[in-house]
C-alpha cells in the first residue's frame, strides 16, 4: 500500500503535470535520508519523479508536545535522536523562495539547529513561554518501526543561495503570529 500510495501515486502526479506542462512539487519525508523501513524507502523511491522534492519533518500549533505545552503539560522527549523540524508556514514561504530562485531537484528543508527532540521541546517551551521544567528528558523511544537517530536535514545549500531560515524557537513564534493574524486562513491558534 505505502508504495501504491508514495511512489505510483506520484509516478500518476509526474505524468499529469508533464502532460499539461506544470511543475510538480512534491513533499518527501526527513526519513528518506537514510531509509530502515518501508515508508522511508517508499518516500526516497518518490523523490526522483518530481520537479522539485523537499525533504522536511514539518510540525505546527497543532503537534501534540506543542499542543500539550500550551496547556502546561509535561512532555517527555528523547535526548538521543536529532532534527531541525520546521513550521508548516515557514515551509509554505520557502517554497515561495525556492520557485522565485528557479531551484529543483531534491531540497533538504528544515530550520538551522540541529537539536535533540529534548533541546526541540525546551525552545517550544521558549516559543510558548511556559516553563522548561514541562520537558522532561528521555533516551529512547519505544516505536514499532525502525527510527534513525540522526533525522538533521542539513540547510547549507539554502544557506548558500541566500534563503533565510529561522532557529526552532523563531519559527514556531512566527507560525502563532501568522495564526493569531490569520485565524480563518489557517485556523485557530
Amino acid at each position: 500500500a505505502a508504495w501504491s500510495v508514495n511512489v505510483r501515486g506520484v509516478r500518476n502526479l509526474a505524468e499529469a503535470a508533464y502532460r499539461v506542462g506544470a511543475k510538480l512539487i512534491h513533499f518527501s519525508s526527513d526519513y528518506a535520508i537514510r531509509p530502515v523501513n518501508e515508508y522511508a524507502w517508499t518516500k526516497r523511491a518518490s523523490e526522483s519523479l518530481a520537479d522539485i522534492s523537499i525533504r522536511v519533518k514539518v510540525y505546527d500549533a497543532s503537534h501534540w508536545a506543542v499542543r500539550a505545552l500550551r496547556n502546561r503539560q509535561e512532555v517527555s522527549l528523547t535526548t538521543e535522536e536529532f532534527c531541525n523540524p520546521i513550521t508548516s508556514t515557514t515551509v509554505a514561504a520557502t517554497l515561495g523562495e525556492l520557485l522565485r530562485l528557479g531551484i529543483g531537484g531534491v531540497i533538504s528543508l528544515g530550520t538551522t539547529e540541529r537539536l535533540s527532540w529534548f533541546e526541540v521541546g525546551c525552545a517550544w517551551a521558549d516559543a510558548l513561554g511556559v516553563s522548561r521544567d514541562l520537558v522532561r528528558p528521555v533516551r529512547t523511544v519505544v516505536s514499532p518501526v525502525p527510527r534513525l537517530a540522526e533525522m538533521f536535514l542539513p540547510p547549507a545549500e539554502l544557506l548558500a543561495l541566500g534563503v533565510a531560515l529561522p532557529t526552532v524557537e523563531a519559527d514556531l513564534r512566527e507560525h502563532i503570529r501568522c495564526r493569531l493574524e490569520y485565524p480563518s486562513e489557517l485556523g485557530s491558534a
